[in-house]
């Protein structure tokens, strides 16, 4: 399989650990990828870089993360690459996010409470 900087991948080191991240190089002469952990079941792994031979490697499915929890995930990974320009767009589309999700509750609650009553005459 080809792989991309950039791309979300899981595999399991020849130690048998599992580890998942973002492919930071790619070593296509030696059959390779280096990977920025980001998480794994050996906890001294994670922000750190391995390197895993492609066949241990598989590609994540895609993730849009324009909802508020995939935001707040991704804002973790820029402060954990310390990419300070996506931390600003993301923080920007968590706030969109927000505010929509506010003038929406807002605007079910005013919905509410401007239902028509019918009155009953005795």
């Amino acid at each position: 399989m080809n792989y991309e900087v950039g791309d979300w991948v899981s595999g399991h080191s020849s130690e048998g650990e599992l580890v998942r991240g973002f492919i930071d190089a790619v070593h296509a002469s030696q059959g390779t990828v280096d990977i920025f952990v980001t998480d794994s079941d050996r906890e001294a792994a994670i922000g750190g870089v391995i390197s895993l031979r492609n066949q241990s490697v598989r590609k994540l499915p895609g993730y849009s993360g324009n909802d508020e929890s995939g935001l707040l995930n991704y804002i973790d990974m820029a402060l954990m690459t310390k990419d300070e320009e996506w931390f600003k767009e993301l923080s920007a589309s968590l706030a969109a996010v927000r505010s929509r999700k506010s003038r929406q509750e807002a605007g079910s609650r005013s919905a509410a409470k401007s239902r028509n009553r019918i009155l009953f005459r005795s």
